[in-house]
């Protein structure tokens, strides 16, 4: 039993997943891709050979995650600078109300506690009728992971993040559709419809029937 002022405990990987695979990494990403981008630009500012150029998308994509292995590493040293020996890596569980066991590398360890505040966060969430294609199917914890971009891709879910990727992909050559019937949870028709127009000339975006996941016939290259 440990007896302290309060713990911290985490299953890990410690970095936040807004450093490691949400917001952070991402705009990363759109910096890069906007970077790209810009090289249609430079006609109008008397640049010359900006068409010749091209891209590796595959150091692209090795830079994002270095530069997400530097945010992860940031926020990783904070935490275990403000928690010390407070922090507790492992799985836990309530015994009874105030009592928790977590599993640990060192075996399992249990806390008595006066009060416990639950902070579970979030996580890459794949629904069931995607089971068909999940060998095809990426979330954000596999995305930054990838060697290289794949050629086409589809977007399904268009919230900030979502959309944030959707639009780096593009930029960076990857054929994009993003299905949503939200875009980046604008409310406002008129927004909206600007938002929309603006974004579409990036990718295709399709907010009709629900997506629906059938295995591809085999032989046929998609």
């Amino acid at each position: 039993m440990r007896c302290e002022n309060f713990v911290l405990i985490d299953h890990c990987p410690l970095g936040t997943t807004c450093a490691r695979v949400g917001c952070m990494p991402s705009k990363a990403a759109l910096h890069a891709a906007k970077l790209w981008q810009s090289r249609q630009e430079m006609a109008r500012i008397g640049v010359s050979g900006w068409d010749s150029l091209s891209l590796d998308s595959a150091q692209t994509w090795q830079y994002v995650r270095q530069q997400r292995d530097h945010f992860t590493e940031s926020a990783t040293k904070k935490t275990r600078a403000a928690t010390g020996n407070h922090l507790i890596q492992g799985s836990a569980r309530f015994v009874e109300p105030t009592l928790l066991e977590v599993d640990t590398q060192e075996g399992v360890v249990r806390i008595r506690a006066s009060a416990v505040v639950i902070a579970t966060g979030s996580k890459a969430y794949v629904p069931d009728w995607l089971a068909p294609v999940r060998d095809r199917s990426l979330t954000t914890d596999e995305l930054f992971e990838l060697a290289d971009l794949p050629k086409r891709l589809a977007v399904l879910g268009l919230g900030a993040v979502g959309l944030e990727i959707g639009l780096v992909l593009a930029r960076l050559g990857v054929e994009v559709t993003g299905a949503g019937n939200s875009l980046a949870g604008i409310d406002d028709p008129v927004i909206y419809e600007r938002a929309a127009q603006a974004f579409g000339r990036d990718m295709t975006l399709w907010s009709g029937q629900p997506a629906q996941a059938i295995p591809c016939p085999q032989g046929w290259a998609i």
